[in-house]
């Protein structure tokens, strides 16, 4: 069977923009990101010409937003001079024949998610991305994490290596610690060594708010914490 390479679209664009020196067209137009973008594909295709490319990508605004209205307020302004790249980068996917996935109201992680929950048909699925939210998804044997700039794969011992815990328990992890790059509220002065003392011990974070709150945590406001029982579970809390 095939595999099918899933590409994490604007990571893809922006990785390359960074990492390759501005370069313009005779007309002037810039074209680093563009040029990155189709050198990649090209050795990608190359190297396996027989599987299947995709691209995920999103379009607006997606219903995180709507629960969280400061929901990655914290990134950076897109630069002009990739900003000027976009239409180009698309338009290139279209011209290689290059399926875009795109779903109004959902994210590329959502799309990618959902691809891979049932990659019927194929033998694995290979994530083209760096970003840590689809480590949630390595399944050895069926799933991996390819990023394109280290050239290197990241399968379940190398999320474990990175994390501290199996692709099982990133999701949980990362609402934990605070994912700075979602701008997404963690747990005040817990760290990562304490995430995963406390994803040991209790295996999720519902298991966590059931043990150790007096209420479940809505997105946005304080923790209610039940200090007797933090101290009845012997975990130290200092990260």
């Amino acid at each position: 069977m095939k595999n099918l390479y899933i590409i994490d679209a604007y990571n893809l664009i922006y990785r390359m923009f960074y990492a390759i020196p501005e370069m313009h067209t005779r007309d002037g137009k810039i074209v680093n990101a563009v040029f990155g973008v189709a050198k990649f594909i090209k050795s990608l295709t190359d190297m396996s010409p027989d599987d299947t490319i995709i691209v995920a990508s999103e379009s607006g605004s997606n219903f995180r937003e709507t629960l969280y209205a400061d929901y990655k307020w914290t990134r950076d302004r897109m630069p002009d001079n990739l900003r000027s790249q976009i239409d180009a980068v698309f338009e290139f996917f279209q011209v290689a024949g290059i399926p875009v996935l795109v779903r109004e109201g959902y994210e590329a992680d959502d799309i990618i998610g959902s691809i891979t929950h049932d990659p019927d048909g194929y033998n694995e699925v290979i994530i083209i991305s760096s970003d840590k939210d689809l480590c949630q998804f390595v399944k050895d044997g069926r799933v991996r994490i390819f990023d394109a700039m280290k050239q290197k794969n990241m399968r379940r011992a190398d999320v474990i290596e990175k994390f501290g815990v199996p692709p099982e328990q990133v999701k949980d992890y990362l609402a934990i610690v605070w994912d700075s790059s979602d701008n997404i509220p963690g747990i005040s002065w817990f760290g990562p060594k304490k995430a995963v003392e406390l994803l040991e011990k209790y295996h999720t974070l519902e298991g966590i708010y059931k043990e150790l709150w007096i209420e479940h945590y809505e997105l946005g406001t304080e923790v209610k914490f039940d200090q007797k029982k933090y101290n009845s579970a012997e975990i130290n809390k200092k990260t």
